[in-house]
């Protein structure tokens, strides 16, 4: 018997197929590209559509087991709008795409933002959809021919089965869900000119949706009737896939974006969540709630400086077959610098959540400064904003014991050892680092009655791969230049170039 998670993300796109211990029985994926430039961020709907069922077929094809159920996760902000005949209207504007300001100021003149906040859980911003959806309301002909629209969870679960169901939490991340009462808020959506009906109907996550269609199956190597179910956005089935069960774990999600998840206390100061824009988001467990620490120039930044400041390097790794990751991690394992970066590069994560942020600054250069020692600050310099963040978020009560980091650098030693002597926690990886289609294939395993419910499913297929526990060794050295690092960041703040 085999699970199948699909994760639709910015980038790519990933298809695993795990039996129900949670071991992978075959994986595929796609990469796609983001269109961006002046502030726009966007991905083309048919594009991700093509390159998620090739990637389905493909995992399909090489799983030894029949595949008995399909759970979905994706970004959480992108839409798919379609017209009258299922035709896609335009692309898909990503989380980073800064068009929303109108949008966030016509939110904050009609109804306030705590109103907003009391209701969605979020503070208006750009990141969200119902920004986006204003902007294009007001600047396109796009709403008036708006007939359905979709996040990418339920546009894919559409395409298998014609039904149109959408789990709360990747709902939720539209801003115009109320997460308290699980509806949609007419109010909110009606500045977009938009109504319940343009959009799925809400569901929990776990849900059975639909059946994938005969055609659908037949084209993609399946058979027999196979139940397709909610997912989730993609940081909560990450958390799930870490083992995120309650207040003992920080779920450290390093992509893209890099977001630290942590669980809300059952009672906490709403006005620290707002002051900070730090949201309040549905988790599957009963009663649970959840919120993230983000950076939002993560992976992208990573990318950035291989292309640009070490490109000759990268030019060298690429020529003999390495990894230029992995081959700069091996060159600062036992390293330190005194250079200092602060990775707001176009955008800013918490504490001061801003699209439109300062540029990124880089101090402490001298003419002995070394490639390893950029590379070296550039992984401490988003570890001390995430730590900077928790310390503002404080307040709150987010106490954890332990990190699981999952993504695409949680197979860096390096990462995973700063984590641990900068937080001084004891920091995980998993044996299975698809957090996000394992959280899928938890949700789907629970729903067809494999697991009595996601506790029981989430301690018998989350494992980890390894332990670094922190060095009291390397405790004061980051102190002091985590220190300064805090008051670069204050006295940076309002700069602009």
């Amino acid at each position: 018997m085999a699970i199948i998670g699909i994760d639709v993300g910015t980038s790519g796109c990933k298809v695993c197929a795990f039996d129900l211990r949670g071991k992978v029985l075959s994986t595929a994926g796609r990469k796609y590209t983001e269109r961006r430039g002046n502030g726009i961020r966007e991905i083309e709907p048919d594009t991700v559509r093509e390159r998620v069922f090739e990637s389905l077929k493909e995992a399909v094809l090489n799983c030894p087991e029949p595949v008995q159920a399909i759970a979905v996760t994706c970004l959480g902000e992108s839409l798919v709008i379609l017209d009258e005949q299922d035709r896609v209207l335009r692309n898909s504007m990503v989380t980073g795409d800064n068009r929303g300001q109108e949008g966030v100021d016509k939110i904050c003149q009609e109804f306030g933002a705590d109103y907003a906040f009391a209701v969605s859980g979020l503070m208006p911003s750009q990141l969200y959809s119902l920004p986006k959806m204003i902007w294009l309301y007001d600047h396109t002909d796009v709403v008036p021919k708006a007939r359905k629209i979709f996040f990418y969870e339920d546009y894919i679960g559409y395409l298998l089965t014609g039904e149109r169901k959408v789990s709360y939490s990747t709902a939720a991340r539209s801003m115009s869900v109320d997460i308290h009462n699980l509806k949609w808020d007419e109010k909110l959506l009606a500045l977009a000119g938009l109504t319940p009906e343009h959009f799925s109907e809400l569901v929990p996550s776990g849900a059975v949706i639909g059946y994938v269609k005969h055609d659908m199956a037949e084209s993609c190597g399946m058979h027999g009737s196979i139940p397709v179910v909610a997912g989730a956005h993609d940081q909560v089935c990450a958390a799930l896939g870490c083992g995120f069960l309650d207040y003992s774990i920080a779920e450290d999600g390093i992509g893209t974006c890099e977001c630290l998840a942590l669980m809300l206390p059952k009672t906490y100061d709403e006005s620290i969540l707002k002051k900070f824009d730090l949201p309040c988001m549905i988790y599957p467990l009963p009663d649970s709630y959840f919120t993230t620490l983000e950076i939002t120039t993560c992976g992208a930044l990573s990318n950035w400086a291989r292309d640009v400041l070490f490109q000759g390097i990268y030019q060298t790794c690429t020529a003999k077959g390495t990894d230029f990751f992995r081959c700069m991690d091996e060159r600062v394992m036992d390293a330190q610098t005194n250079v200092l970066i602060l990775p707001q590069f176009g955008s800013s994560g918490h504490p001061d959540l801003n699209l439109n942020a300062m540029a990124g600054s880089i101090c402490g250069l001298t003419l002995d400064t070394t490639a390893e020692d950029l590379y070296l600050a550039l992984k401490e310099s988003m570890i001390y904003q995430i730590r900077l963040a928790h310390e503002y978020a404080a307040p709150l009560g987010l106490d954890f014991e332990k990190i699981v980091i999952s993504g695409g650098a949680a197979n860096s030693s390096v990462s995973a050892r700063l984590r641990a002597d900068i937080f001084r926690k004891p920091v995980y990886t998993l044996q299975n680092n698809e957090a996000g289609t394992l959280g899928c294939m938890i949700l789907a395993a629970v729903a067809i009655g494999a697991y009595p419910d996601i506790a029981a499913c989430v301690r018998e297929v989350v494992q980890y791969a390894t332990e670094t526990l922190p060095d009291p060794a390397n405790f004061a050295m980051h102190e002091e230049k985590y220190g300064k690092f805090r008051e670069f960041y204050e006295k940076m703040h309002e700069f602009r170039v």
